[in-house]
């Protein structure tokens, strides 16, 4: 579903190159659920937004669900995000002034689903929002808020999920009910690639990566489906 060979990623910085990205290869399948770890700094939100077609590798190649997002015009490029890729993000990014249920028909505006309303009054209910449907975000709890991005993120069927730090914010139990929405999605086929400092983690996930200075060090199979 996603696939990164020999990728690289440079930025002109302080009068010199910095390499965010030196030569990652890895692949996520489907039905898989692969974490990135690594201290800040080492390239893991370069290389989730390098997944997310929004920001082209300076060298080798990407592929989502067996497209090179970046061999494609912006527009398509853009299309193909909204239809493909589900994301995940610690502050949420909800909308303040629309309602939770709006929040969550917020891809609509960039393609259309059908019968999308009673799909995300399903999803709230799914995540036990249901009675917060018509609530503004500033008005949820941080686990709510957490929820609500989920279901947005869910709303299109999306192939793949990536999710930059989903847990940051959340208690323990908030924290684990979202990697079990996350190992739910692999589970059903799905991907998922998340940036995560979170060693709770590993134990829903199915391959944990490294990061350090760029470089992709280590990439192991998690003891849940050892």
């Amino acid at each position: 579903m996603v696939e990164f060979t020999h990728v690289s990623r440079t930025f002109a910085g302080g009068g010199q190159m910095v390499q965010a990205l030196a030569d990652v290869s890895f692949r996520v399948a489907p039905g898989e659920f692969v974490t990135v770890r690594g201290p800040s700094g080492c390239g893991k939100s370069t290389l989730l937004l390098i997944a997310g077609g929004m920001l082209r590798p300076s060298s080798g190649e990407v592929r989502v669900v067996d497209t090179d997002p970046y061999a494609l015009p912006a527009a398509r490029r853009a299309a193909f995000r909204a239809q493909t890729i589900g994301f995940v993000f610690q502050q949420f990014h909800l909308l303040p002034y629309l309602t939770v249920l709006d929040n969550v028909l917020a891809p609509t505006v960039a393609r259309q689903l059908p019968e999308a309303r009673q799909k995300a009054l399903g999803l709230l209910d799914r995540f036990g929002l249901n009675g917060r449907a018509t609530h503004l975000p500033g008005e949820l709890s941080t686990g709510e808020k957490q929820r609500a991005a989920l279901a947005r993120a869910l709303l299109g069927d999306p192939r793949v999920l990536l999710a930059d730090e989903p847990t940051g914010n959340l208690d323990d139990e908030n924290g684990q009910a979202v990697l079990q929405v996350l190992a739910d999605f692999a589970g059903a086929g799905g991907s998922v690639l998340m940036v995560t400092h979170d060693t709770r983690a590993t134990a829903s996930a199915s391959r944990a990566l490294l990061l350090q200075d760029g470089k992709l060090v280590e990439d192991r199979t998690c003891a849940s489906v050892a």
